[in-house]
């Protein structure tokens, strides 16, 4: 998904994680905006990217991921119960022992519902900076970026140079960002929930 502020003399555009990944600036910026202008046009043209992405989605869930997330509950519950069903019904593999495997999968758990208590309080965020502090870059979990700027440095820059500067103020919001709010993959799930009925199928069949 790719946006522009008004002027198109700022370009964002975001990754595959919906959060922007590359900011850019066109060769006739500094005459299109003027350098007072420029912080503002980079938050404007994520902000419009973000809402292109919005509306792409239609505030869609990943739905591989809550399906993952409801087997691997739904298997945790049969486990509590005792009430075993079809997950016996295959051959099994290698399994870890039952309660280490329980282990992670409440671990897991716990986790995805500290990020939504987390996500209650507001988005996470996650600053970058370059030029010793001349350009930062504070980006959001939801996908908001906001900049900072020494209008006077990034007047004296030209296009490529500034273009780098953002990508390194960027590269530090987004790592930023990533060590305040580690995810949960749907594949992790994925993984525990069939290692979860496999060592039940074990244990079953052990007995």
């Amino acid at each position: 998904m790719t946006a522009t502020d008004s002027s198109g003399a700022v370009r964002v555009v975001l990754g595959h994680d919906g959060l922007p990944e590359s900011v850019s600036v066109e060769a006739g910026w500094l005459r299109a905006l003027g350098s007072e202008r420029f912080a503002t046009a980079v938050g404007e043209a994520a902000r419009a990217a973000v809402e292109a992405r919005d509306v792409a989605a239609l505030a869609a869930v990943d739905e591989r991921d809550v399906a993952a997330m409801s087997t691997l509950v739904r298997d945790l519950e049969r486990v509590m119960s005792g009430d075993l069903g079809d997950v016996l019904s295959e051959e099994p593999a290698r399994p870890r022992p039952l309660p280490e495997v329980l282990t992670d999968a409440l671990d897991v758990m716990s986790h995805m519902t500290a990020l939504l208590d987390q996500a209650q309080d507001g988005p996470a965020s996650g600053t970058g900076s370059t030029g010793f502090g001349k350009l930062a870059l504070t980006l959001s979990s939801d996908g908001t970026l906001a900049c900072v700027a020494d209008s006077y440095w990034v007047s004296n820059l030209d296009p490529a140079e500034l273009n780098a500067a953002l990508s390194r103020a960027l590269a530090g919001a987004r790592a930023d960002l990533a060590a305040a709010t580690p995810a949960v993959s749907g594949a992790r799930l994925d993984e525990l929930g069939g290692e979860l009925r496999t060592a039940l199928r074990h244990m079953m069949r052990s007995d």
